[in-house]
């Protein structure tokens, strides 16, 4: 076979891989360095079936012309799906190796081309067997119902399946070929026990690096019934040195890699980079989008990093600048754990005149003297010692005493309490307009929270005082944070023994940011208004102002507490409520017993009070 006759991505292959792979007959084989016989990588790459002249006289110029294009992955799914692949994808699809890794950055599409596989093969080879494995039963489902939207695309793919179903995930085909979807179970430490006696002509693997090597033990066991097998592992990377990594870098393994950052997509643009640049630390940002594996993980915050952030000052006798900003983080806890309070300044003087945020100040409110009284009694001094512009609070264990700082607030105005307090819960999801789409996407709070942290981190924006680096001190609990598992839709989740102080300081460091950087600032009309004919003028009873917007909305966020004299706020469902329960509770002699929410209602607002009368 000439040089010309070869496909050029097999041309590039074999010149990156010249010491150890070598072409003989038309197929691709690995050098065996202990002389033992040598594995195939692959047969190249051709555009049409090889078929003798023979058969071709036999099966007639259509029939011939119907084969090569069903051999053609990318040009049946162009005709048959009217999917276009790009560039990248062409080329994963089109290679013949028996073993591929393809390590792609997120929003790339390596998913849909393991469907787009998967679909091929099974359709155009009989009683085959195709596995897909991920980590967690909710990716297997989304690689389902991807797969079901490009089954429904197609008419002779829908007269084509037999048997299609959830529980388990299973399409069957007349031709006797099946689609089976399967779990690691990652989640519940089972070890693949599910796919173990399982026989397979080809394994497609998402997520492949959440995998761990026991897993790949009882996947790769496959290869010794079926040698010829075809496995397709696809993950972002996470910075393990595992299987996955191995399969990437080491070349007597046979597998042919395909690296692709999330770069290549046609969607990606310089305003993307810089959103996801804006959220992600260093290393997270390589792992998610750049698909490379970084430095071994170590934590959440590299210890380089922390190093840089130290510098000798008393935090105690940091006294407050009034050319800077402040804002207070405050993690909530149980009793038994007491409450964490930061204090961070953010000076734009620091940092060689790039700003930093200063640690400035710090209190625990131990298990003995933990009260909510008292610790509120500490935010309120704090917020007088230092004015802060925010207070961000944890709001897990946080909503009587977000409560209690802002009833205190209301009725001491000059403090601020009432609009600087707020509650952030870590479960919860935030909103941030996507640069390509220009929709509203959601990102998950904690993981959105710690990656800003890092990022402000490795920026060199970060100072601690090196008296906290001590076990238990703040600068500890940030060496030893880290990803103890991931979930089902790869979202980290972080070690929560002693990480009270970190989850203070990080809610200091979102407050500034969510509230005076443009990382959450959209492009906003100031007004609303129904156009009528052209150059007509409309009347001012068709516009709604931004202003009577903000106020609506901070009515109907308005607080309720409880106190004696006439009701200054809209009623609740919850003080509706908890006033029923407590008149049930209590009968007064010459009344009669309430027996209903809304006659506790009329009996409130009967009274000159505006209060019930128990």
């Amino acid at each position: 076979m000439s040089k010309k006759e070869i496909n050029p991505i097999c041309q590039r292959c074999l010149k990156n891989h010249a010491s150890q792979w070598y072409l003989k007959g038309g197929k691709v084989y690995l050098r065996d360095k202990v002389g033992g016989s040598d594995l195939q990588i692959c047969s190249l790459i051709h555009d049409e079936m090889e078929i003798s002249d023979a058969a071709k006289k036999l099966m007639g110029d259509d029939d011939v012309a119907f084969a090569n294009f069903l051999y053609n992955p990318v040009l049946w799914t162009k005709t048959e799906l009217d999917w276009n692949a790009r560039w990248y994808q062409d080329e994963m699809l089109k290679c013949s190796a028996f073993r591929k890794v393809s390590r792609i950055g997120r929003r790339a599409g390596k998913t849909e081309a393991i469907c787009i596989n998967m679909i091929h093969y099974a359709y155009t080879h009989e009683n085959v067997s195709v596995l897909v494995i991920a980590p967690y039963k909710n990716q297997v489902g989304l690689i389902f119902d991807k797969l079901d939207t490009f089954l429904g695309k197609s008419d002779s793919l829908k007269s084509s399946i037999k048997r299609n179903t959830k529980n388990p995930y299973r399409v069957e085909l007349y031709n006797g070929s099946r689609i089976l979807g399967f779990t690691a179970g990652t989640r519940t430490g089972s070890k693949s026990t599910g796919i173990r006696g399982q026989d397979a002509h080809m394994i497609l693997i998402d997520e492949a690096d959440y995998l761990s090597g026991s897993d790949f033990e009882v996947i790769l066991a496959i290869q010794a019934s079926r040698p010829d097998v075809h496995i397709w592992a696809s993950s972002t990377p996470t910075g393990k040195r595992d299987m996955f990594w191995r399969f990437c870098t080491d070349n007597e393994l046979g597998y042919k890699e395909f690296h692709f950052p999330s770069s290549v997509s046609p969607s990606w643009s310089l305003q993307t980079e810089r959103l996801e640049r804006a959220q992600y630390s260093d290393t997270g940002y390589k792992h998610e989008f750049e698909a490379d594996f970084g430095d071994i993980a170590e934590g959440v915050f590299l210890k380089k990093f922390v190093d840089a952030c130290l510098q000798d000052y008393d935090i105690d006798k940091v006294r407050r600048n009034p050319d800077s900003l402040y804002t207070i983080g405050v993690d909530w806890n149980t009793a038994g754990n007491g409450t964490c309070i930061i204090v961070t300044e953010w000076n734009k003087n620091l940092n060689g005149g790039k700003g930093a945020f200063k640690t400035v100040a710090k209190k625990v409110i131990t298990q003995e003297e933990f009260t909510q009284v008292r610790s509120c009694e500490e935010i309120i001094e704090l917020n007088e010692k230092w004015n802060p512009e925010y207070i961000y609070v944890d709001q897990g264990y946080g909503h009587t005493q977000i409560e209690m700082l802002r009833k205190y607030g209301i009725e001491n105005p000059l403090t601020g309490l009432a609009n600087k307090v707020k509650g952030i819960y870590f479960g919860d999801k935030m909103e941030i307009r996507d640069p390509v789409s220009k929709q509203m996407t959601k990102k998950h709070m904690k993981p959105f929270m710690v990656n800003l942290a890092a990022r402000r981190m490795e920026d060199g924006q970060i100072i601690f005082p090196d008296s906290e680096d001590i076990k238990n001190g703040l600068v500890g609990q940030i060496r030893d944070y880290t990803v103890i598992r991931t979930t089902a839709l790869g979202q980290p989740v972080y070690s929560d023994e002693n990480d009270h102080a970190i989850a203070a300081w990080m809610l200091s460091i979102l407050a500034a940011t969510m509230e005076f950087s443009d990382i959450n600032k959209q492009n906003r009309t100031a007004s609303i208004s129904i156009a009528g004919k052209f150059g007509e003028k409309v009347s001012s009873d068709y516009q709604l102002s931004r202003g009577k917007i903000d106020s609506e909305k901070r009515e109907r966020l308005a607080v309720s507490p409880r106190w004696f004299g006439k009701t200054m706020f809209q009623e609740t469902t919850a003080r509706n409520t908890l006033d029923f329960i407590r008149a049930k509770d209590r009968k007064v002699e010459g009344r009669k017993q309430l027996s209903s929410a809304s006659k506790l209602s009329r009996s409130r607002n009967s009274t000159p009070s505006g209060r019930a009368n128990f």
